[in-house]
């Protein structure tokens, strides 16, 4: 393919050469930054997109998962790779912003929702919820929402056209009883914060597994191990006050270290250059 015919994000500086087909390419919802050397979206993409066609994507993410979830990671069949997944009808967002995540992974009897960090948003942390505190008071409970003082959260109620989502009701199947415990004003809600986007990926993952029949589902949230700060903590902190203690094994924090050794140990030239990359990447960007 000549220079004048190769798609725009060909020359996204972390982007490696030829990781995604233009099919692919253009399904993406690209980011705003993504063109920056510092884009998580980018660097995601060349890690994980550059597995999609790959023969060796099954030996690379069993190296990588199989320290998190060591019973799943025996299996060898192959990984179907979804950047940028999103389906409005899993957790019933119909009408404003769905979930996304960053990667889902899929194979004939698991998923992994994949949240991908890099730099600033490393630092930055997890998402919160927006809702706060322009149209919430911030408590989980009556009077929260600004506009019913019935409803104890403004999203499990239909707002216009914007569905009631479905987090507080698949959440009972997983969540602590805590979770669910009337607040009153001035308290915080447990999804104010941090819990909010990993919540949501737990979430998707789950109903993903369900609609199509996975016996296993997971989360990882992954960036460079020097850039591990605050997420380290905010993921154990999601474990350990959100999840019942029978469901903490399914998220887990990831390196892209990890990942870039993975990548070059399955003895396949062109991943071991994918990991060069990767590794090169890291280093002009992260402290």
């Amino acid at each position: 393919m000549s220079e004048e015919t190769n798609p725009y994000w060909e020359s996204f500086p972390n982007l490696f050469s030829n990781a995604i087909t233009a099919k692919v390419g253009n399904r993406i919802p690209w980011h705003k930054y993504s063109s920056s050397p510092r884009s998580s979206q980018t660097f995601c993409i060349s890690a994980f997109g550059s597995l999609i066609d790959c023969e060796k994507n099954a030996e690379v993410l069993k190296r990588f998962l199989a320290p998190h979830f060591p019973t799943w990671a025996q299996s060898d069949s192959c990984w179907k790779i979804h950047l940028e997944y999103s389906d409005r009808t899993l957790l019933n967002e119909v009408v404003g912003t769905p979930t996304q995540v960053d990667a889902l992974l899929e194979n004939s009897g698991t998923v992994v929702t994949i949240e991908s960090k890099f730099v600033a948003d490393a630092a930055e942390g997890l998402g919160s919820c927006s809702k706060f505190p322009k149209e919430c008071k911030g408590h989980y409970g009556p009077g929260s929402d600004m506009a019913s003082s019935s409803c104890w959260c403004l999203l499990e109620r239909w707002n216009g056209r914007r569905t009631p989502r479905l987090y507080w009701t698949l959440g009972r199947s997983y969540f602590r009883d805590t979770i669910f415990a009337q607040q009153q004003v001035g308290d915080a809600c447990p999804f104010r914060g941090p819990h909010f986007q990993l919540m949501r990926n737990f979430l998707l993952a789950s109903a993903f597994a369900m609609r199509h029949r996975k016996t296993r589902f997971g989360t990882v949230v992954i960036c460079p191990k020097s850039c591990r700060a605050p997420l380290e903590s905010q993921v154990e902190a999601f474990k350990k006050e959100v999840l019942r203690p029978e469901f903490e094994n399914l998220v887990h924090m990831a390196f892209y270290d990890d990942y870039i050794e993975a990548l070059r140990n399955v003895g396949d030239e062109r991943l071991a250059r994918l990991a060069e990359f990767l590794q090169q990447r890291m280093e002009a960007e992260t402290p």
